[in-house]
């Protein structure tokens, strides 16, 4: 029995096929060039910590595991077969590929990225937010055609906010951004709370929003919940970098 592939399905359509949700995965080495750039070295010194908090786990017995609770990353957002990793590594290899997977447009979103939206450290998190919007630009835009890359926007600060917007769509022509719903913040004792960006929140993004409109750029929600502790068990204690939270 033969197999209905992708583009089959498209042929047999009588409209476009617009891929709402796609992904890429940002090349590291590519982007740590950026952040050098943008941050400097101490930049690349706090991406190099995270990276090693973040693959805690790995390092982990089953019952260490078990015992700390620790959260395991995100494993799935990476396919196995090495061409489809190259596509979604390579813009052109995408933009080639893209009949193939039966797909006419696609608005394309961070994977990477969306982990430096609330960064605690705000000279990180403009420095990474920053340089991934540089290279998403520059690697995209010979691509526009069928594929709009999308600009973060992090709302910790409504200002911030602005800032950022402003960079994406006047200077680097980005025609769509991606921003939260929400930002994680801490209590004075130093517990995390999810605050919303609109109601019951102490920041006003209305001016935000107000600036979206004016831009004329099209506004998308995107962001992830891992960790949040409404679904998450909390373990704090003490870890090879200093004290750490785990969630699971």
């Amino acid at each position: 029995m033969s197999k209905t592939s992708s583009a089959d399905v498209r042929a047999a359509l009588t409209h476009p096929v617009v891929d709402a949700d796609g992904h890429w995965l940002e090349p590291m080495p590519i982007f740590l060039d950026f952040l050098r750039d943008e941050g400097g070295p101490h930049a690349l010194e706090t991406y190099r910590r995270d990276k090693e908090q973040a693959d805690l786990w790995y390092g982990l017995t089953a019952a260490e595991r078990a015992t700390k609770r620790v959260r395991r990353g995100a494993w799935w957002v990476e396919p196995a077969d090495t061409l489809d990793r190259a596509t979604a590594l390579l813009p052109k290899l995408f933009h080639e590929r893209l009949d193939e997977l039966g797909i006419d447009f696609s608005i394309v979103y961070p994977s990477s990225g969306l982990g430096y939206f609330e960064h605690p450290h705000v000279d990180y998190r403009r420095a990474a937010m920053r340089a991934a919007n540089k290279m998403t630009a520059e690697l995209f835009s010979p691509y526009s055609d069928r594929l709009a890359a999308v600009g973060g926007i992090p709302m910790v600060d409504p200002q911030e906010a602005i800032d950022e917007l402003e960079y994406c769509v006047l200077t680097l022509g980005i025609k769509v951004v991606m921003a939260p719903g929400h930002a994680n913040r801490q209590t004075a004792d130093g517990r995390m709370y999810v605050d919303s960006v609109a109601l019951d929140s102490p920041h006003n993004f209305d001016p935000f929003f107000s600036r979206c409109v004016e831009l004329g750029v099209a506004m998308t929600d995107h962001s992830t919940s891992l960790g949040w502790p409404d679904s998450a068990r909390v373990i704090s204690g003490a870890g090879p970098l200093g004290p750490i939270t785990h969630g699971v």
